[in-house]
């Protein structure tokens, strides 16, 4: 029995999805699976970058409220009472 080490996955598109996959890929001069292959890379790639930026975003956040609260010379409990505030709305860090 013949085994192939690479899987192999069937997919249904709508008819125009699947004409722009076909014209992407003679775009670029590549077969339609190369394509999905590539687009499948390039999305865990932004999910990567996106929680990259959000991990550098609140990491910025927590330096500029840590830098206000030596600014504003805050004691421990006007401290707290900020970060319950800007919890409220939503502002994690």
């Amino acid at each position: 029995m013949g085994y192939s080490k690479t899987p192999t996955v069937s997919v249904r598109f709508p008819g125009s999805e699947y004409a722009a996959l076909c014209q992407e890929a003679e775009d670029q001069n590549i077969n339609v699976s190369e394509t999905l292959r590539r687009s499948w890379r390039q999305h865990h790639q932004a999910m990567k970058i996106e929680q990259q930026l959000l991990a550098m975003e609140q990491r910025l956040t927590r330096n500029i409220v840590e830098t206000v609260f030596l600014a504003c010379n805050l004691n421990t409990e006007e401290q707290a009472d900020c970060k319950q505030k800007l919890a409220m709305i939503g502002v994690t860090y």
